[in-house]
């Protein structure tokens, strides 16, 4: 009963064949740590689907809450704009700018944060570029120059232009982190939490609190730096914008930016006495305009989050249910397999018997 490929010994008078023996041994073996290690990673999977189910449902109950905000952020700053238009106030960008980058603190939100921190690399280092241009050139024109005092005046004026002309302010932990190593000197403040803990909508207060802070900032760079010489100067800064995320619908969002006037820019616009106002009322108007437009810009940015967040998370949990299907498939056509091979070696264990 013996040959070249199956060998067999003799255990309380059944005959085995070893050959078959070990061969059904090592596809147990594998088969059953095989589909084990495939119920660990079917169980991970599906605790991380209820994560984002979980999370897609509280966006979803975020949203309704959210575009009555922005519904009514909307109509108080389209009336603002629609007023700065007809009395043709300019937005032309200034030296001394401020750029207000609106993010958000969280992720898992799509290309939001990545959106804005990119056009925000983008039009600072565009700028730093043409800013060293003309360092070179003022370069070159002092060394035709050889009194001493002119030249010690240029180098004021060059310590001067070398300083970076925009003050960037960050709402939101996600663009901070992306665009901290590429432009640090031109960071001045960086906000998060607004909202509050439970990640409501923003609020009114809490804007205020940031044009405060922000002209508060802009106010010591005044006092520091040397554009106080001239007595007739009293803006805290130039010109100034708010780059933000513009909510279209559930799926899509652009870019877009508001502008921030200043109380000179009003004054001197062409049609401002097309409108019955007081002399006093400029440095208000000034304030509530800027909160108006940053209010705006927080809740646009607040509606993409969660949309994206929502769209995310859906998209998450149908690849998750995908993955979990083929992993019951997995499984059981290895608990199959094994099944067969086991019914296999017992007719093949019978027949070598009845011989």
């Amino acid at each position: 009963m013996s040959s070249v490929f199956q060998k067999s010994i003799v255990i309380n008078n059944h005959y085995l064949y070893t050959r078959n023996f070990y061969r059904c041994l090592y596809h147990q073996k594998r088969s059953i740590t095989s589909i084990r290690e495939i119920q660990t990673r079917l169980k991970s999977i599906q605790n991380t689907k209820k994560i984002t189910d979980s999370m897609k449902l509280i966006a979803t109950n975020k949203l309704e809450n959210a575009e009555k905000s922005l519904n009514i952020a909307r109509q108080i700053g389209n009336s603002f704009n629609t007023y700065f238009k007809n009395i043709k106030a300019t937005d032309k960008i200034s030296d001394r700018n401020i750029i207000i980058a609106v993010g958000s603190d969280k992720g898992l939100c799509g290309g939001v944060n990545t959106s804005v921190s990119r056009a925000l690399k983008f039009f600072v280092e565009d700028d730093n570029e043409t800013n060293n241009i003309k360092n070179s050139k003022t370069k070159s024109l002092k060394k035709q120059k050889s009194n001493d005092d002119h030249d010690n005046d240029n180098d004021n004026d060059n310590e001067y232009l070398e300083q970076p002309n925009h003050r960037v302010f960050i709402i939101g932990d996600k663009i901070k982190s992306q665009v901290a190593k590429n432009i640090p000197n031109h960071i001045e403040m960086i906000y998060s939490g607004i909202g509050g803990k439970k990640q409501s909508s923003p609020t009114f207060y809490e804007v205020c609190l940031i044009c405060d802070d922000i002209n508060y900032v802009m106010q010591e760079k005044l006092l520091n730096s040397e554009v106080l010489e001239d007595d007739s100067y009293d803006e805290i800064f130039d010109s100034g914008f708010i780059l933000f995320n513009r909510y279209i619908n559930s799926v899509s969002y652009e870019i877009t930016t508001l502008p921030v006037y200043t109380r000179e820019t009003i004054i001197n616009s062409p049609n401002l006495f097309t409108y019955k106002y007081d002399e006093d009322i400029f440095d208000e108007l000034q304030e509530f305009a800027f909160a108006i437009n940053l209010y705006w810009a927080l809740s646009e940015g607040y509606m993409t989050e969660l949309s994206s967040r929502k769209y995310a998370m859906e998209n998450s949990s149908r690849n998750a249910k995908e993955i979990i299907n083929n992993l019951i498939k997995s499984i059981n056509h290895s608990r199959q397999t094994h099944i067969t091979n086991e019914l296999i070696d017992i007719s093949t264990g019978a027949n070598n018997y009845k011989k």
